[in-house]
């Protein structure tokens, strides 16, 4: 599943196109009709560029994947008759897969967006996951006047989690993985519980009800730190 959605808002669109087409912009690298403009913290940028990757992260739970990547992150430019020839990205890593998750800031009408054969729906606003280590990807020809831009964030992420968010939505992978500890933690209190009660009304009937509400009260603290954090 390449596509993943809208990412960012109108307002944080229009500043980074302000940024862009200001007066001393400079792209990093020219490359006939192509351009880039490579970016790190120290670099000047809008905060919305930061905002947008901290976004990402949280919504495909890359807290703990390294966000290095040979290539770093970076602005791209598709000027009018420029396009990206087919090609994958190198791996430095072994086991380890070079990822992009790629940001629509402006996107011309007539330039396809291709990933591994497969013709990507990319619209302004929206991101999509480009598994840049494994699957050849080009576009075809911008035929119109307007230049295509997109924020690429480069990571390096484990081939089993590149698997993980190929067949999974945004957010759902995280949300499935904390479902099987939600429900292994469930199966546990549920044994606890009626290993407890059964001792309690041998020595003490009265008992019972007292061990039911502390166990209910357990079991949905539990269930409440979950859902907080599945909505980090």
């Amino acid at each position: 599943m390449y596509d993943r959605g809208e990412i960012l808002t109108v307002e944080e669109r229009r500043n980074i196109l302000q940024f862009i087409y200001a007066d001393g912009f400079m792209c990093s690298s020219i490359t006939g009709n192509r351009a880039d403009f490579k970016f790190d913290v120290t670099t000047k940028v809008p905060g919305e560029v930061w905002k947008i990757k901290q976004r990402i992260i949280r919504r495909e739970g890359l807290y703990e994947y390294s966000s290095y990547s040979y290539l770093g992150d970076r602005i791209t430019f598709i000027f009018p008759g420029g396009y990206i020839p087919p090609h994958t990205d190198k791996n430095e890593l072994d086991g380890m897969i070079h990822v992009r998750f790629n940001v629509f800031i402006q996107t011309p009408e007539d330039c396809d967006t291709w990933y591994d054969g497969i013709r990507v729906d990319v619209r302004e606003r929206g991101y999509v996951l480009c598994r840049s280590g494994i699957d050849r990807h080009w576009t075809g020809v911008n035929k119109t006047r307007v230049p295509r831009i997109a924020i690429s964030y480069g990571f390096t992420i484990p081939a089993e989690k590149v698997a993980a968010l190929y067949i999974y939505p945004p957010g759902e992978e995280t949300f499935y993985r904390r479902a099987i500890w939600i429900r292994y933690l469930a199966t546990t209190y549920r044994n606890i519980y009626n290993m407890l009660l059964f001792t309690i009304t041998q020595q003490n009937p009265y008992a019972m009800y007292d061990a039911k509400v502390s166990f209910r009260k357990m079991l949905q603290d539990s269930l409440e730190q979950f859902y907080q954090s599945n909505d980090r």
